[in-house]
């Protein structure tokens, strides 16, 4: 995020993530972002960042030459995609049938959890035809023990699975927002994966989840 540096995927979906917050998924900016994201898609339907960015010391989570890389980025922009209104492109199918070729027997994408629970957000806006599909990802992640999930993690699902529609009463959904209240510290945080520097950025994911389903009370 610093001016004349290179692009990257994954700072474009962290844009857009942040356009899309301030109600401009609609302006030039977001429009120049996609259409970046939709030049640079690779031909079996994925993404993956430049070879030029081996010169940088890159996060865990963003390893060149990795399928969970390669899955993680792809799930963001698909689902970026899907939001932004650009799920009639063909684009917009290949990298829907690049994920589906990856999800295992129990319904995971492979990889990186979060790949699993954007994926399922991809899936659910992409429709009816992909109901089994969401089933087995959805079982996937319930399974997965609750301990294993940070507070960001949870905020982070409920958030893509909200905007696929899937709604508080929800097996899934009513318990993940219940662990969430539980979760509150004493000081009215959630805590970041990431560490106590990013608590800031969980609890605000944690408040947007909560608005989102009406859990806000007036008080």
């Amino acid at each position: 995020m610093v001016k004349g540096n290179l692009s990257t995927i994954n700072e474009t979906t962290v844009a857009l993530w942040w356009m899309e917050e301030l109600d401009l998924l609609s302006s030039p900016n977001a429009e120049q972002a996609f259409a970046f994201l939709l030049a640079i898609q690779q031909e079996d339907g994925s993404w993956e960042e430049g070879p030029q960015l081996a010169l940088y010391e890159l996060p865990p989570w963003i390893q060149l030459g990795d399928l969970k890389t390669r899955l993680y980025l792809s799930a963001y922009v698909t689902y970026w995609l899907s939001t932004g209104g650009y799920r009639s492109l063909p684009a917009y199918r290949k990298a829907i049938h690049f994920l589906l070729r990856h999800q295992d027997q129990s319904g995971k994408i492979h990889g990186f959890w979060h790949t699993t629970w954007i994926a399922m957000g991809v899936f659910l806006l992409a429709g009816k035809r992909y109901e089994n599909v969401v089933s087995l990802g959805m079982q996937a992640l319930a399974d997965r023990p609750l301990q294993e999930w940070d507070d960001s993690q949870i905020a982070w699902a409920l958030d893509c699975l909200s905007r696929g529609g899937l709604s508080k009463t929800h097996p899934f959904i009513d318990v993940f927002l219940k662990e969430l209240y539980h979760r509150q510290k004493a000081d009215g945080s959630w805590a970041s994966e990431d560490g106590e520097a990013f608590a800031m950025g969980a609890t605000i994911q944690v408040i947007k989840v909560f608005k989102r389903y009406g859990l806000l009370s007036n008080s």
